[in-house]
């Protein structure tokens, strides 16, 4: 499966989503927070306390707080009275309920951005993306596979006019961003998601709304078929890094 570098990226994926204000320091602090989790710098279970974040990340107890609150309310972290964050376990069950929320979110996308194909730049976009996946690319690891997978999933959902759906799907970036890892140093998922994201953007670009939605969520039902079945090992190395080492 081939994958888009930086400087043949599609131009205007963002668009359908107003342009973001300057980051604020609970945005910075969360954003830092976030990519160290992501990371597995911090492994699930792991307790981090306010006094260790603060320092750690230059920043007062209030806006921290704030932070640990929202990343509580997106399944990031859970939070315990006289305890402080804990870097959630997440488990089988948590991955199945994210990929029905997919389903139905990136569907529905896949929906509108047919059914609205012509309008502004959507098709040559896609078309530019489709492109891309057919040249050759020496790179096969999972930064390049997460650009490719974000330009598709990422591109149909901001693309598909509704900005309430855009900013729903924004609440699920955890799991998003280990399985993205997994499928880019994994050239059986890397291959068969190139085939399926080819797939749908055929769909899309040639205005079949019902076939769109249809390809996209049988390609998530691949997907967490695939993830369901990795061994409890496999699958703590991708959701859970560091839990149990």
């Amino acid at each position: 499966m081939s994958t888009p570098p930086a400087s043949r990226a599609p131009k205007g994926g963002s668009t359908g989503v107003d342009p973001s204000p300057a980051p604020s320091v609970a945005d910075r602090v969360y954003a830092e927070i976030f990519a160290e989790v992501a990371a597995g710098r911090y492994v699930a279970g792991e307790r981090l306390t306010e006094s260790r974040l603060a320092t750690g990340h230059r920043v007062s107890r209030v806006p921290l707080r704030e932070v640990l609150k929202r990343m509580a309310a997106e399944g990031i972290l859970d939070l315990y009275p006289n305890r402080g964050a804990v870097v959630r376990v997440l488990s089988r069950e948590d991955i199945h309920d994210y990929f029905e929320v997919r389903m139905a979110l990136e569907g529905f996308a896949s929906e509108l951005v047919a059914a609205h194909i012509d309008r502004a730049d959507n098709r040559d976009y896609f078309f530019e993306v489709v492109a891309d996946m057919r040249r050759p690319h020496p790179d096969h690891g999972a930064e390049a596979f997460t650009e490719h997978d974000d330009l598709v999933h990422g591109g149909i959902v901001r693309r598909c006019g509704n900005k309430l759906l855009a900013r729903q799907w924004q609440l699920l970036p955890l799991p998003l961003h280990r399985l993205r890892h997994f499928a880019g140093t994994n050239t059986w998922d890397f291959a068969a998601s190139m085939q399926d994201h080819e797939e749908i953007l055929a769909a899309v670009t040639a205005g079949r709304p019902d076939e769109a939605r249809e390809q996209m969520v049988a390609h998530l039902d691949r997907v967490v078929q695939r993830v369901l079945s990795l061994d409890q090992k496999e699958f703590d190395g991708v959701f859970n890094p560091g839990w149990r080492d």
